[in-house]
């Protein structure tokens, strides 16, 4: 996700989407800047499918890096 992207909605939907799709899966978010790209991982784990795939590209401009 760029850092330019991320706003308080933007973490408002994203944290929508991983929390509707609890599983055993951990979170990483590469958040991307011109210098660099850091890696969060998050809390939540998900259960990782279509559907929360479905969900975070609805939520935000995420794309899949697995």
């Amino acid at each position: 996700m760029a850092q330019s992207a991320i706003n308080p909605a933007a973490v408002r939907r994203l944290k929508e989407a991983v929390l509707a799709h609890p599983g055993p899966t951990e979170v990483h978010l590469h958040v991307r800047n011109l210098e660099k790209t850091t890696v969060f991982r998050l809390g939540p784990r998900v259960a990782a499918g279509p559907g929360l795939w479905a969900d975070l590209k609805a939520a935000a401009a995420v794309r899949r890096l697995v």
